[in-house]
């Protein structure tokens, strides 16, 4: 049996800007507060991020990734 050790990828901005494919947010997790966020607004130093009706605003880059 193997065991796959899921590793934290830290979101690159530039690459969150533009989402999967134009238009399609980039879903992230954030340190504290879960996964499944939908990334709708980059910042130099942050992210603003939704999910389920919630917003959180100005979210540090380094607290924000993609797990894989």
């Amino acid at each position: 049996m193997t065991t796959q050790t899921l590793s934290k990828l830290p979101v690159d901005p530039r690459e969150a800007a533009f989402g999967v494919q134009v238009g399609d947010p980039l879903i992230v997790d954030v340190d504290g507060h879960g996964s499944g966020w939908a990334i709708i607004a980059v910042y130099s130093d942050a992210f603003d991020l939704y999910r389920d009706g919630r917003d959180l605003h100005a979210v540090p880059h380094h607290l924000v990734y993609q797990v894989r």
